[in-house]
């Protein structure tokens, strides 16, 4: 072979070599060594743990000894235009015993960034957070989507309290309203939601939009499990007391085996168009609960707008709601009240909702239902004979002499007493218990009833 030839082969060698694509390389990352934060750009993907960080696009994460839990955590983290990749194998995650910068454990695992996060989950992996965080919490802007490339893994995700089994955090800690963009594409999957979290979707007052389960054998359960709490959904939004209460929307379950159990109690309310109501033999509709009002000046205050303008606007819409109501044929129960910081002021602050929302509506199909919301919920004082007597005769004076009825809840222990207000005309029945096994109980409905009409 002459020098040439040899020369050629050898550049030709050397070319392939370079032009051969590289092959991404896995490596397996152990919790014991400490916590561990993956960091996804458009350039690739980094992961970090115990001051070493190195480039690994696709880590499997895992406990040496999957027997015993350990408290070190997992941060995902994905730029916009990115998506990060992790597998979970065989991991023990609890942070119950750690110290989180809230004073309680960090979640087992959470997302960050405006990016997307895939996570793989193989064999059994139980992810267990601290007080007020979602066992796989999602922090992320972009999708999270949870799935098992074998179709054989296993996930069990239980949140602290206040916390979604997957999803967001508990609102009260965090601020947050809202959790979205959650896919379930398989594997076993267990999530359980505790103190008014959801098993998907929204943590305590948090509400939850866009979850979709397309295959996996699923199970999600909100639970209460704390005396002064409320359980979220199944899946969906996490409980609530009585006002901010978490919504669901557009869940779709596509594929797979899903079982869903809420709380014995969760957000009631929710926005139906009124044709639709009307089309499925409602007679009548609920608008302007506190639930919903909170839920409308959140939205406004993403906006800028917030105190008498966001207020004033959230009338005006509740009036365009009302007619839309009768003009479907349905009956209105228009919900009114006032929160702690606007009892001062409660005679404008109400009159503002009447008559904004009830401007130019037919009268004659309408019920006001009055919500002292500042005495609602566990631990507050409920409000008293001569309050409500005022508050109902303000009402009438300033609807012509509309029925009232008591929206703070008809129960057992009040039933006779708001029977006994002349202005009063009936009242709302959500929970029946409120201790020890929260929740509404159709023998105690009943009972309230006849302790309202003195039988």
């Amino acid at each position: 072979m002459n020098i040439r030839k040899l020369l050629t082969r050898l550049v030709s060698l050397a070319l392939i070599a370079v032009f051969l694509p590289t092959v991404a390389m896995a490596d397996t990352w152990y919790l014991e060594d400490g916590s561990i934060t993956v960091s996804a750009t458009e350039s690739g993907q980094n992961v970090s743990q115990g001051g070493v960080t190195k480039e690994d696009s696709a880590p499997v994460i895992r406990n040496r000894d999957s027997s015993a839990s350990t408290t070190n955590n997992v941060t995902i983290k994905a730029d916009t235009g990115a998506t990060a990749n992790v597998t979970l194998e065989d991991t023990n995650i609890d942070t119950t015993g750690g110290a989180g910068p809230k004073g309680a454990g960090d979640a087992a695992v959470r997302t960050e960034g405006a990016g997307n996060v895939n996570l793989n989950v193989e064999l059994d992996n139980t992810l267990q957070s601290g007080n007020t965080h979602a066992g796989v919490e999602k922090g992320n802007g972009g999708n999270l989507t949870i799935g098992s490339e074998s179709g054989s893994g296993q996930l069990v995700a239980v949140g602290g309290d206040g916390g979604a089994g997957i999803g967001s955090e508990d609102r009260l800690a965090s601020g947050n309203y809202n959790v979205g963009n959650i896919t379930i594409t398989g594997g076993d999957i267990f999530a359980t939601g505790n103190g008014g979290g959801a098993g998907i979707g929204g943590g305590w007052y948090c509400s939850a939009s866009d979850i979709t389960i397309t295959g996996g054998n699923v199970t999600a359960v909100g639970k209460e499990d704390n005396p002064n709490r409320i359980g979220g959904a199944g899946i969906g939004g996490g409980g609530s007391q009585s006002s901010n209460a978490g919504g669901g929307s557009n869940l779709k379950i596509t594929g797979g085996r899903v079982t869903a159990v809420g709380g014995n109690f969760g957000a009631f309310t929710t926005n139906r168009p009124a044709n639709a109501v009307a089309q499925i033999g409602c007679a009548g509709t609920l608008i302007g609960h506190c639930e919903e009002r909170n839920d409308k000046m959140g939205i406004l205050a993403e906006a800028g707008v917030t105190g008498k303008a966001a207020a004033e606007a959230v009338n005006r819409i509740l009036n365009q709601e009302i007619k839309c109501a009768q003009a479907a044929g349905l009956t209105v129960l228009y919900c009114i009240g006032e929160k702690s910081e606007e009892q001062a002021d409660w005679e404008n602050v109400l009159g503002a909702q009447l008559d904004i929302g009830l401007d130019g509506v037919d009268k004659s199909s309408v019920v006001i239902a009055y919500e002292p919301i500042w005495s609602i919920g566990p631990g507050k004082t409920p409000a008293d004979k001569p309050y409500i007597t005022k508050i109902a005769r303000f009402v009438k004076q300033s609807t012509g002499g509309l029925d009232v009825v008591y929206g703070g809840g008809l129960k057992q222990d009040n039933a006779a007493m708001l029977a006994s207000i002349d202005e009063i005309d009936g009242g709302l029945i959500a929970l029946t218990r409120f201790s020890g096994e929260i929740g509404f109980y159709p023998d105690e409905y009943l009972d309230i009833i006849r302790r309202y009409l003195g039988k």
